[in-house]
């Protein structure tokens, strides 16, 4: 279970808001590394800014007991450096509103700021997941309703239903998903009720 309070909060605090680059050793091996510029931070959970060498790659909201090691010596300055000169770090300036109190409010707060998510769920000893890609319906209790579309731009039959606890990793606005959703056609699983009303 994840305690409510993360030792690592007081290392993180230095780089709020810093404008400087940092490099986090996370134990999920699904996804080991996030680089980029942390832009939120509560007593458990983080939100970064990240980058893909020099390409900017969304936000990613992860929990702070994942992290084994943070970076940030000569090599993220170097990195700084040669950004800040490429003119890339716009989404310094243009964060997401994300209430970072708990994984429920990032979730629901997420989804008024953009349309839609990736959400994961990690496995701690091997490289593994769930991954979903869509839209969040609803957070009730410690069940999450997520519309998936699927890797031919389909949503799924189905709403899925995931347990609340076993979200490691929510991303905003990254490539990968601005770019795929844009080619994803039909109706949501939740939305297809209202939908066949509407047209009777």
């Amino acid at each position: 279970m994840i305690a409510d309070y993360s030792p690592r909060y007081e290392d993180l605090q230095p780089h709020l808001n810093s404008r400087q680059k940092i490099r986090i050793e996370r134990r999920r091996p699904a996804n080991p590394h996030l680089n980029g510029y942390l832009v939120g931070l509560s007593p458990r959970l983080g939100m970064m800014h990240c980058f893909n060498d020099f390409q900017p790659d969304g936000y990613t909201i992860f929990y702070l007991d994942d992290i084994e090691d943070i970076r940030s010596n000569e090599y993220e300055r170097h990195w700084d450096h040669m950004l800040v000169a490429e003119g890339v770090l716009q989404g310094l300036d243009t964060v997401p509103n994300v209430n970072l109190r708990s994984m429920a409010t990032a979730l629901t707060s997420s989804t008024q700021a953009v349309d839609m998510l990736v959400v994961e769920c990690e496995d701690f000893d091997r490289d593994i997941q769930d991954f979903y890609i869509g839209k969040l319906v609803s957070v009730e209790g410690k069940v999450v309703e997520f519309d998936n579309f699927d890797a031919l731009g389909s949503w799924d039959e189905k709403t899925h239903r995931i347990e609340l606890n076993e979200i490691t990793l929510v991303q905003l606005e990254t490539d990968y998903l601005k770019r795929f959703s844009r080619y994803v056609t039909g109706v949501p699983a939740s939305q297809r009720d209202t939908a066949s009303q509407s047209n009777q």
